[in-house]
């Protein structure tokens, strides 16, 4: 495979070639202000960004882990009802996962602690 740059020097507003010994080709810095979208006004990780997405819903969330996490929307379907198959399985998969880290909170991470009914019962007399 072979790549071909056509450098256009009149283009530049330098009018000239900056690195003319380059095999990438003209190399273009863009500056924060010229793109928002990979330097947003708000800086990602910043405390405003931070509460700024702590505010999106617990849907939105739900429905961003189906559509990237478990690939919802890469995957053909037959049909209508095989893709509200999947939607009700990633469901399923999504409360496990909740259920089953709030039993952490609770138990710890010792698995051998749910097999033990005495303790789960005791457990769920004063969750009731």
């Amino acid at each position: 495979m072979v790549y071909i740059y056509v450098a256009h020097p009149q283009e530049c507003p330098l009018k000239v070639l900056c690195q003319p010994d380059t095999k990438m080709g003209p190399i273009v810095t863009v500056s924060p202000k010229d793109d928002p979208r990979l330097y947003p006004l708000i800086a990602r990780g910043s405390e405003k960004y931070l509460q700024i997405m702590n505010q999106r819903s617990s849907c939105e969330r739900s429905n961003s882990t189906k559509k990237v996490t478990y690939k919802l929307g890469h995957r053909p379907c037959r049909s209508a009802t095989h893709y509200l198959f999947r939607l009700s399985m990633i469901s399923i998969i999504e409360h496990a996962k909740a259920w089953l880290a709030e039993d952490r909170k609770v138990l710890g991470t010792n698995w051998r602690d749910l097999t033990d009914l005495h303790k789960l019962a005791a457990i769920a007399n004063l969750a009731a």
